[in-house]
């Protein structure tokens, strides 16, 4: 066994499960339903691309929420709403609460808003597109307090 990489991977994954675990310990206090596993695959915004992540990272998935995800840069949730929802909610709110971004369920690749883009027309783009579910996916810094992620699904859940 080569021990540099099995201590650099450990010094990667170590930070991600604790957080990932202090989130999850959080969440199942308020009666929330948790299951977690490890996934890879996830597109991250690169400039005007995105590049595949295709090492796993901690996700855990809340039932009727969505998924928040413990990156090596980042802390994500992202839920998905119906398209009558997603054109009713207050994005200026949102967006100035949080760093957001707005892409189709069956297209994962059709952005309707990034920070990037100009928030006055993602309501108008989800209501043309031939989308019926819309992601909305919240990214926080990795350093983030579990409470931030806890108040952005309490929001979720309120406004579902």
């Amino acid at each position: 066994m080569n021990m540099d990489t099995f201590n650099n991977l450990n010094n990667i994954y170590k930070p991600l499960c604790d957080k990932s675990r202090e989130i999850s310990d959080e969440l199942k206090k308020l009666g929330y339903q948790i299951r977690s596993g490890f996934y890879n695959n996830h597109y991250v915004r690169d400039g005007d691309g995105f590049v595949v992540e295709h090492f796993p990272i901690p996700v855990l998935s809340i039932s009727n929420v969505g998924d928040i995800g413990v990156d090596v840069n980042s802390v994500w949730v992202e839920f998905v709403v119906s398209k009558d929802k997603a054109v009713s909610l207050d994005y200026p709110a949102l967006t100035q609460a949080y760093k957001v971004e707005v892409y189709g369920a069956d297209d994962y690749l059709h952005d309707f808003y990034n920070t990037e883009s100009d928030l006055q027309f993602v309501v108008e783009r989800i209501q043309k597109s031939n989308e019926s579910k819309i992601c909305i996916t919240v990214t926080f810094d990795s350093d983030c307090r579990p409470k931030e992620l806890v108040d952005l699904v309490k929001w979720v859940t309120k406004h579902d």
